[in-house]
């Protein structure tokens, strides 16, 4: 309050209020503890996330522990690799793995159709080779199924093309653990 002439009037004060013996860095100093104590605890929870043991997989020392997202995946890409490499004049290590791995409804249908498939091979000559390396990326699934998307160059000759031409070609894989073997369950080109 200040006194005038004309009376008594309240008026702000014009500079930094402090407490009386109170000093201007002891609000910062404060601050500045409290942030460092935090940055401590969080420090002290992220060392522990971070050198937990996990949960799962487990393995033996020495072997790899590989999630089952990460095995479907690698499976595919075998799957796609072995569905796109064949020769017109030997085809029956082709039809053999390809039957040994499908399952379900997708193999039944491979072996059904395998003997006209075979004569469509021979009588146009068809020849394929992969290059390169598939790409392979695990879309969706859980448990024992997932889907997985494979990309892949391949080289196709045929009869009436002997020098062949090169194209890359997308397949969406469903892969089914059946027993301790990841097994495609459908193939379907995108």
């Amino acid at each position: 309050m200040i006194e005038t002439g004309s009376g008594t009037h309240n008026v702000a004060p014009t500079g930094p209020v402090r407490p009386p013996g109170g000093s201007p860095g002891v609000g910062w100093i404060v601050v500045g503890l409290l942030v460092l104590v935090a940055a401590l605890i969080g420090g002290s929870a992220g060392a522990v996330a971070m050198f937990r043991e996990p949960a799962a997989p487990v393995a033996l020392p020495g072997e790899p522990a590989v999630l089952p997202q990460e095995e479907a995946r690698l499976a595919a890409c075998a799957i796609t690799r072995m569905m796109v490499t064949y020769h017109h004049s030997d085809l029956d290590g082709y039809f053999e793995q390809m039957r040994a791995g499908s399952t379900g409804e997708f193999h039944d249908q491979f072996v059904e159709g395998a003997a006209g498939l075979r004569a469509a091979m021979e009588t146009a000559q068809v020849s394929s080779t992969v290059e390169g390396e598939p790409e392979c990326l695990s879309r969706s699934g859980a448990g024992t199924e997932y889907v997985v998307v494979a990309i892949v160059g391949q080289r196709l000759t045929n009869g009436t093309a002997p020098d062949g031409r090169s194209q890359r070609t997308t397949f969406a894989l469903t892969m089914r653990k059946v027993d301790d073997r990841w097994l495609a369950a459908a193939i379907d080109k995108v």
